[in-house]
């Protein structure tokens, strides 16, 4: 927080603890790689971490599946969002803003 400007924006990517895969994978999850990954986030989770260091507007954003290129081969009304909400991508990038 402190290393940036007024206004600027610090980015990450990290796993999603959250994510359905997190959940289905349990010890195997790919995120779990001791000691390269020590801490591990909820979108939900990390929006107050950025927040309670003093950043202004955070947001996340989960990813780790190809949404378009699965809603191009299967073309069901409803899929995108379905997808978005069982949380099935591993990672989630954070966009904050201080």
């Amino acid at each position: 927080f402190n290393a940036l400007k007024p206004g600027g924006h610090a980015f990450l990517t990290t796993g999603n603890f959250d994510g359905l895969t997190a959940r289905a994978k349990k010890s195997h999850w790919f995120y779990l790689d001791l000691p390269a990954h020590v801490c591990f986030y909820t979108p939900k989770a990390a929006t107050r971490l950025f927040k309670s260091a003093g950043f202004r507007s955070t947001q996340t954003h989960c990813v780790g599946l190809n949404y378009i290129h699965l809603y191009q081969r299967i073309p069901v009304p409803g899929l995108l969002s379905i997808i978005h909400w069982l949380q099935i991508p591993s990672g989630m990038t954070i966009c904050a803003r201080k």
